[in-house]
């Protein structure tokens, strides 16, 4: 097998692709204020957030809250799984208590 070199290119200009790179101060502001006031809040947690090595900030962040947290097969291992805020993983080869938590949850972090 052959292989080559290949650089990255500092940036890359769509005219059909333009996403939002900051956040609306008073759209955070009013998701906080839900999240906050939530009777069933959850945290859900997706691979994303293990490709991002977010694990510290978010057991920080699921610790000082006391929210429960689940998680998608590929976020295993975003909160340790001995957290005692985490119900495990959702869906079909999840917990019972995960999947009730989802359903049940009035506010749903992801």
């Amino acid at each position: 097998a052959q292989s080559t070199e290949y650089s990255y290119p500092e940036s890359i200009e769509m005219r059909s692709y333009q996403p939002r790179t900051k956040g609306h101060n008073k759209q955070i502001a009013r998701g906080v204020e839900l999240l906050v006031n939530a009777k069933c809040p959850i945290i859900y947690t997706v691979g994303g957030a293990v490709l991002a090595n977010a694990e510290g900030p978010l057991t920080e962040l699921v610790n000082s809250l006391k929210y429960p947290s689940t998680s998608t097969l590929m976020g295993l291992g975003a909160i340790p799984a001995s957290n005692p805020n985490f119900l495990g993983m959702l869906g079909m080869h999840g917990t019972y208590e995960s999947n009730m938590a989802m359903y049940e949850c009035d506010v749903m972090l992801a």
